[in-house]
């Protein structure tokens, strides 16, 4: 049977980029495009910062195990290479520099053509982060990243493929699942370009071995309310100590309740989607056809979007409601004009359109 809600909690983690992107417009740190820090815009990418992309990684871990179950290690890996790295590179070349371009307007009051600032993009010293010009894989590093980590771990995911079922079984109790933040937490340290990549390898490792035994998943299910009581402890204490009602947590215990704040939220997302959300309906198949490519655009029309408005209006909400309405209308647009030719199917891995009332279920009457 397939397993409708990874597909259906993978849409959810990307759709909610389009809110967080344009809240990321109206926070602390620097952005393609800067406005004033608007508290409400800081505690929801607060919020959602810590778990939405580590919860992409561990469904991509399961999704692997799952296909690996029809490929060969061979067809697996051209896949990857269609969907992911293929994307990532066309993204990096032909619509980043769009990003870069309207940073460097805004930012350094740039005043050459897009033209000549394609050369800086190559050639600017950057910080990789691009907010004020010059290289960056942007939003796009995701997909280099699951690119690697997919192929790199392709082994192990083959060796625990043939695993006994009984092997993981200490993972079906509720307790030894929560702990798994030790490990989390012990190998988030390991970055590379402050990309969490051991975090990230861990969860997609994770994701796999939950599907080896469906009575792990049905522990996660069990247990949701348990998993939710736990992370709402903890983001009202965060929520509350930011706002200087009580202390914050200091030291190492600050790092260990971020990642179970993190580790716990995607363990009740499991488990609630699990439970009400394996269902099937025409617009998520819609959405699970163009997701990804959503992804690779969303960013860039975004940052284009955000340029005009914020420089044409001083009232928040026009900012943030128009940023976000014509961003999300704009991506779908996109995406179905590139859905229409094949060599940008190609280049941005996007379906072809499919039969809408494909896997819906069937009434007799």
């Amino acid at each position: 049977m397939r397993k409708n809600y990874i597909d259906h909690l993978r849409v959810a983690c990307i759709l909610l980029l389009f809110p967080f992107h344009t809240c990321r417009i109206f926070t602390e740190e620097n952005f393609y495009v800067h406005v004033q820090q608007v508290t409400g815009c800081e505690l929801f990418v607060q919020l959602l910062g810590p778990w939405f992309m580590p919860l992409l990684f561990l469904l991509a871990g399961m999704s692997t195990y799952l296909a690996l179950g029809k490929r060969s290690n061979g067809q697996y890996i051209k896949e990857r290479v269609s969907k992911l790295f293929m994307p990532c590179i066309c993204g990096v070349l032909l619509t980043v520099p769009i990003q870069t371009y309207y940073a460097e307007k805004y930012h350094n009051a740039y005043t050459g053509t897009y033209f000549e600032q394609l050369k800086l993009f190559f050639t600017k010293e950057t910080d990789l982060t691009g907010y004020t010009g010059g290289f960056t894989p942007a939003h796009l590093w995701f997909l280099f990243v699951l690119f690697v980590i997919s192929v790199a771990l392709l082994p192990i995911i083959v060796r625990i493929r043939k695993m006994k079922r009984e092997t993981l079984s200490l993972l079906k109790n509720p307790v030894v699942l929560l702990l798994m933040i030790i490990p989390i937490t012990l190998v988030s340290t390991i970055e590379i370009a402050t990309i969490a990549i051991g975090k990230y390898m861990i969860l997609f490792l994770l994701g796999a071995m939950f599907c080896t035994n469906e009575d792990i998943l049905e522990t996660i299910k069990k247990y949701r309310a348990c998993y939710l009581g736990i992370m709402l402890l903890i983001t009202i204490q965060y929520i509350l100590s930011r706002f200087g009602v009580i202390p914050e947590i200091g030291g190492i215990f600050r790092g260990i309740a971020y990642q179970t704040r993190m580790w716990a939220t995607i363990l009740t997302l499991l488990g609630y989607a699990m439970k009400y959300w394996n269902t099937n309906s025409r617009i998520m198949n819609y959405f699970k056809e163009v997701c990804f490519p959503i992804y690779e655009v969303h960013q860039t029309i975004l940052v284009v979007v955000a340029y005009y408005i914020v420089n044409s209006t001083s009232y928040f909400a026009i900012q943030y409601v128009g940023s976000l309405v014509c961003t999300f209308i704009i991506s779908i647009v996109v995406c179905e004009i590139l859905r229409s030719f094949r060599v940008t199917r190609w280049m941005f891995a996007i379906k072809e359109r499919t039969n809408p009332n494909k896997d819906l279920p069937v009434k007799i009457s």
